[in-house]
C-alpha cells in the first residue's frame, strides 16, 4: 500500500533540514541566537545597572526563577537575575543555538529524530541533582547546579535553533508561493 505525502502536513521534513544553513533558515537561526543572547545578557544585567533598571531586570526573571541570593552568583555583591541552574540553562541555550549550524548534517539528523530522548537525557542530571539535593542524599553545589543546567540548556538550544530555522524556512517558502503570479489559461 502506498502512502501519500501531503504538502500541508506539519510533520513533513523540510528540504533544508539536513543541509547546511540556507539564507531562508539562517534568519531563523539568527533569531534564535539573538533570543538566547538577550536572555543571557538579561540574566547578567543586575550587577551592571542601578536603581529601577536593576529591579526591572530581576523582575523580568522572577516568574521563572527563585532568585535566592544563596543560590545565585554575584558580581560585586549584587546577585544575578537568575540562580545557578537557570544561569547554566541560559548559557547552554546560547551555546546550543550557536553550535547548531556547525554540526555535521548526520548529527543534526540524529538530533532531529531523537528530540524527546535528547531533552530527557540532558534533563535527567538536573532532575537528579535537584531531587537528591531536596532529599538530603546529595549535596547540590553551585557547580553541579550550573553544569547540569548547562547540559539541559545546550540540548534546548540545539532544538530551539532547529525549530526557528524551520519556521523561517516555511515562512519564506509560504511568502514566495503567495507572490507567484497566477497563470491564467485561455479558454
Amino acid at each position: 500500500m502506498r502512502t501519500r505525502k501531503f504538502s500541508h502536513c506539519p510533520l513533513r521534513k523540510l528540504k533544508t533540514d539536513n543541509q547546511q544553513p540556507t539564507t531562508d533558515n539562517r534568519y531563523g537561526w539568527l533569531l534564535a541566537v539573538g533570543t538566547a543572547a538577550l536572555l543571557m545578557v538579561g540574566a547578567l544585567l543586575p550587577p551592571l545597572v542601578d536603581g529601577a533598571a536593576r529591579v526591572l531586570a530581576r523582575q523580568a526573571f522572577a516568574p521563572v526563577c527563585h532568585q535566592l541570593p544563596s543560590r545565585s552568583f554575584a558580581i560585586g555583591g549584587v546577585p544575578l537575575a537568575v540562580g545557578h541552574r537557570c544561569l547554566g540553562i541560559y548559557a547552554g541555550l546560547l551555546a546550543g543555538t550557536l553550535a547548531w549550524p556547525l554540526l555535521a548534517a548526520r548529527l543534526r539528523s540524529w538530533i532531529e529524530q531523537r528530540a524527546g530522548a535528547l531533552i530527557l537525557t540532558a534533563g535527567t542530571p538536573a532532575a537528579l541533582d535537584w531531587v537528591l539535593g531536596m532529599t538530603g542524599l546529595w549535596a547540590s553545589t553551585a557547580l553541579t547546579r550550573t553544569a547540569t543546567g548547562a547540559l539541559l540548556g545546550v540540548a534546548m538550544g540545539l532544538l530551539f535553533a532547529r525549530a526557528m530555522a524551520q519556521v523561517a524556512s516555511r515562512r519564506v517558502a509560504r511568502n514566495a508561493a503567495s507572490e507567484r503570479p497566477e497563470v491564467s489559461r485561455a479558454p
